[in-house]
């Protein structure tokens, strides 16, 4: 039923293969990225038609990440629908990886139980108390440092459903 289709696939594949794929980005600090490919029958194993790598380092958010991934989304295939019409792309074969992301990876993944890791209570308790800062990250601030450079954090908790 898929003879002929292309997939326009929010990652830079094989990395980010299933569902929430700029999650893992971030998560696994992967490529992130764009890949126009065909579809068969593995989830987003297909034949890779164009592909584009969008650059992105910490402190970029998954909400961030994926507003710009989205949106070179839709400029990379606009920008190259002529030349995939026309057949002008080969397909490159991917390499594998054997790792497909799926709904319940994200779901275990984004649980952070503070009642059972004393490592991540201590952690948020520690930049809870240290919060003296402005949304601005001006003040007395907890700080991170990483890759050599430091950044304030401000961290906002509120009860689900609010």
């Amino acid at each position: 039923k898929a003879k002929k289709s292309l997939n326009i696939h929010p990652s830079f594949l094989p990395f980010g293969r299933g569902r929430d794929p700029v999650v893992w980005a971030i998560r696994h600090s992967h490529p992130a990225g764009v890949t126009l490919h065909q579809i068969t029958s593995g989830v987003d194993e297909g034949p890779i038609i164009v592909q584009e790598e969008v650059k992105h380092q910490f402190p970029e958010t998954g909400q961030e990440l994926y507003n710009r991934v989205v949106d070179r989304c839709w400029k990379l295939f606009n920008e190259k629908w002529i030349s995939i019409r026309n057949s002008v792309n080969k397909p490159i074969l991917q390499k594998t990886n054997n790792m497909t992301y799926k709904r319940k990876d994200l779901l275990k993944d984004r649980l952070i139980n503070l009642d059972e890791n004393d490592s991540y209570r201590s952690l948020i308790l520690r930049i809870m108390a240290h919060d003296f800062c402005d949304s601005n990250g001006d003040g007395y601030c907890s700080n991170i440092k990483y890759n050599d450079k430091s950044y304030s954090v401000r961290l906002v908790i509120r009860e689900d459903g609010e």
